[in-house]
C-alpha cells in the first residue's frame, strides 16, 4: 500500500508527541561541541536497569530516538530515528539548540530525505511557533532553515543528569549505557 504525501503529513501532524506530555522518567542524553551534536531520547527506568546489569546488547530498549547534527552554514540533520510520533520532538529539540546557538535547523544538504522526514519539515512550515528562514545554500540555491525558540531540550537534560548526579551504581556502566544509546542513534 503507498501513502501519498497529503495523507503521510496528516499522521505526522496527528501523531507527533509534545515536550509538554511526556512522563517524568523520559530524560535526554545530550552532547554538543562547536562543530555537532548529539541528543537521545530515553526511559530513565530502562537506563536504570540495563546500566545496573551491564547488559548492553539491550539499549535498544530504553532509547525512544535519537537525532545529530553537524555545525555548517547553519545545523544540519545528520540522522534521525525515533519511536512513532517523536521525530518532530527530536526536531523541535534540535531546532531549540541551533536557536539558542544564534543558528538555524535545516535538513541535510545532500538532498537525500526520507518521505517522513520531508513531511515533517513541511510541518514546521506552518506551525506558528517556528520560523522559517530562507537563505542561499553552498549550492548557491534556496533552502530553508528552521529556528524554535524554547528551552525543553535543556529541560530533558537536565532530567538525565539529575538522574546521572543519583544513579547508585557503578557510574563507569552508565558511561557505558551512553556511548552504546549513542552508537545505536547512528544510522
Amino acid at each position: 500500500m503507498r501513502i501519498r504525501l497529503g495523507e503521510l503529513r496528516k499522521l505526522v501532524l496527528e501523531a507527533a508527541v509534545q515536550a509538554s506530555g511526556l512522563p517524568s522518567d523520559v530524560g535526554l542524553i545530550f552532547e554538543s561541541n562547536k562543530w555537532s551534536m548529539q541528543m537521545v531520547l530515553v526511559k530513565l527506568d530502562v537506563v536504570d536497569q540495563i546500566a545496573k546489569s551491564g547488559d548492553f546488547k539491550n539499549v535498544s530498549k530504553a532509547i525512544i530516538g535519537g537525532i545529530t547534527a553537524t555545525k555548517e552554514d547553519v545545523w544540519r540533520v545528520g540522522s534521525v530515528s525515533a519511536e512513532h510520533g517523536y521525530g518532530p520532538l527530536l526536531y523541535r529539540l534540535a531546532m531549540q539548540f541551533a536557536t539558542a546557538q544564534g543558528s538555524s535547523l535545516s535538513s541535510h544538504q545532500s538532498g537525500i530525505t526520507s518521505d517522513e522526514a520531508t513531511a515533517v519539515w513541511e510541518r514546521f512550515v506552518h506551525e506558528p511557533d517556528v520560523r522559517m528562514l530562507k537563505h542561499p545554500d553552498k549550492m548557491g540555491t534556496r533552502s530553508r532553515s528552521f529556528q524554535h525558540e524554547g528551552n525543553d531540550y535543556e529541560r530533558l537534560a537536565k532530567r538525565y543528569n539529575d538522574y546521572h548526579r543519583d544513579f547508585e551504581g557503578d557510574i563507569e556502566r552508565l558511561e557505558q549505557f551512553k556511548f552504546h544509546a549513542f552508537n545505536a542513534i547512528r544510522v
